[in-house]
């Protein structure tokens, strides 16, 4: 019996180890996807400049569709503006 005890203990120690790693790479992922996490923060940073980027972008396509002269002669301002 006692070969058998210390196969089954070795075992157990073994998969508690193995379940040990999966736990502390769930606990690094949440910790990741944390709300106020860096990255988190960061990458809603990252999207709401690209978001500005493709409005900005959007916004000066319209104007050259309306305006093509615009990339030759520059934007067009009245003469009590200039």
């Amino acid at each position: 019996m006692d070969p058998i005890a210390d196969g089954l203990q070795k075992n157990s120690r073994k998969l508690s180890e193995t379940l040990a790693q999966p736990q502390a790479t769930l606990v690094d992922v949440r910790g990741l996807l944390d709300p106020d996490s860096p990255t988190v923060v960061n990458l809603n940073q990252a999207l709401q400049q690209l978001t500005q980027t493709t409005r900005a972008l959007d916004s000066f396509t319209d104007y050259l569709e309306r305006n093509p002269s615009a990339l030759i002669r520059g934007a067009y301002l009245p003469k009590k503006d200039r």
